[in-house]
C-alpha cells in the first residue's frame, strides 16, 4: 500500500510492456496444452492390460495442471503488482518477489540527477519498451524500471517532474 504525503499528487504510474507478460506466459500456456495432449493419447493409446494405471495418469495431469495454474497466477500476479509511482515529490517502486514478498524503494525528486534509457534489440526496438535508469545522488543503486513500456516518455516525464520540482522548491 502507498500512502501519499500531504499536499502530494501522482503524476504518472508506470508499468512493464504487455510484450514481457506474453512472453512468460508462452511457456506456461505450452506445458499445459502438452499436458493435455500427453493425458489424451495415454488414455486412447493405453491396452486394456493397464487399465489400472488411467486413474493414476489422470491424477498425475491433474497434479501439473494445478501447478501450471498456480504458475500462471504467480506470473500474472506478478506482473501487476510491479508498478513505479511518480508524483510531485517523489518515485516509489513496487516490485513484487513472489506471492508473499514485495520490495517498495522511494526516492525523493531532489536526488535524481539523471535518467537514461537503454532500448535493447528489434523486438524492444519496434515494440517500444527498455528500462528507463534514474541516477541519484545517494550511495543507493539506480532505480530501474525494467522493460517500461514507452520508455523514452517515462524518461521524459521523470526528468519534467524533477525539473518542476525543483523550480517549486529553488533547488
Amino acid at each position: 500500500m502507498i500512502t501519499l504525503l500531504e499536499n502530494e499528487r501522482i503524476v504518472s504510474v508506470f508499468r512493464r510492456h504487455h510484450f514481457v507478460l506474453l512472453v512468460t506466459l508462452i511457456p506456461i500456456v505450452g506445458a499445459f496444452f502438452l499436458v493435455l495432449v500427453v493425458a489424451a493419447i495415454a488414455e486412447v493409446r493405453m491396452p486394456s492390460d493397464f487399465g489400472a494405471l488411467k486413474p493414476v495418469v489422470f491424477l498425475g495431469a491433474a497434479f501439473f495442471l494445478h501447478l501450471l495454474w498456480l504458475a500462471l497466477f504467480i506470473t500474472i500476479a506478478d506482473f501487476v503488482l510491479d508498478v513505479w509511482v511518480l508524483t510531485d515529490k517523489r518515485m516509489i517502486m513496487v516490485e513484487q518477489k513472489g506471492l508473499f514478498a514485495r520490495m517498495v524503494a522511494e526516492l525523493d525528486l531532489d536526488r535524481v540527477q539523471d535518467a537514461g534509457v537503454e532500448v535493447n534489440g528489434i523486438i524492444a526496438t519496434f515494440l517500444n519498451f527498455g528500462n528507463v535508469r534514474v541516477h541519484t545522488a545517494s550511495e543507493r543503486e539506480d532505480f530501474v524500471l525494467a522493460h517500461a513500456a514507452r520508455p523514452h516518455e517515462v524518461k521524459d516525464t521523470v526528468m519534467r517532474s524533477c525539473a518542476a520540482f525543483r523550480q517549486a522548491h529553488k533547488i
